[in-house]
């Protein structure tokens, strides 16, 4: 789960197919981006692409500052592990028993990757 810590955002409007969660990470066409609220099938809202976010980490893991930070889907969290989607990199460090770390959230990362 994601959650935008800054005024300063980008964002693309999306109208739900499903059911969205705010701060579910999402795939939108060519980018990942997450809802700034709970959006219902049909309903249309903000979907943010890049931002500074805080997210939930993966708490046996020590992520340092600068590192490229992965969704994890079977565990709905960010870890180090390129088997899952990159969504950016790591502002802050954070130690192990840490239950979040701040990243600069880009959507477009996996697809620039590839």
């Amino acid at each position: 789960m994601f959650e935008c810590n800054s005024s300063k955002y980008e964002y693309v409007n999306y109208t739900a197919v499903t059911a969205l969660t705010k701060g579910q990470l999402v795939a939108v066409n060519d980018v990942f981006g997450f809802p700034i609220k709970d959006l219902a099938i049909g309903e249309t809202g903000i979907i943010i692409t890049k931002c500074e976010a805080k997210a939930k980490k993966n708490e046996t893991v020590a992520i340092p500052s600068g590192s490229a930070v992965y969704y994890n889907s079977a565990n709905s969290n960010i870890d180090l592990t390129a088997t899952g989607d990159l969504v950016g990199a790591s502002r802050d460090s954070s130690l192990a028993a840490d239950t979040h770390v701040v990243i600069n959230f880009d959507g477009f990362s996996a697809f620039l990757k590839a």
